[in-house]
């Protein structure tokens, strides 16, 4: 996907009313990519 169908892609998202956030995650799962989960422990916390 080029950087030109990326944009439309979120064009068309937010026409559709969805939020910023919401397109993104939505292109990330179009791309097959992940957002990386964050581990909040600290080490020694086990």
């Amino acid at each position: 996907m080029t950087k030109d169908e990326m944009q439309r892609y979120l064009n068309q998202q937010a026409q559709d009313g969805k939020s910023q956030d919401e397109a993104m995650r939505r292109l990330m799962e179009v791309l097959g990519l992940n957002y990386p989960s964050i581990d909040n422990k600290k080490k020694g916390d086990e």
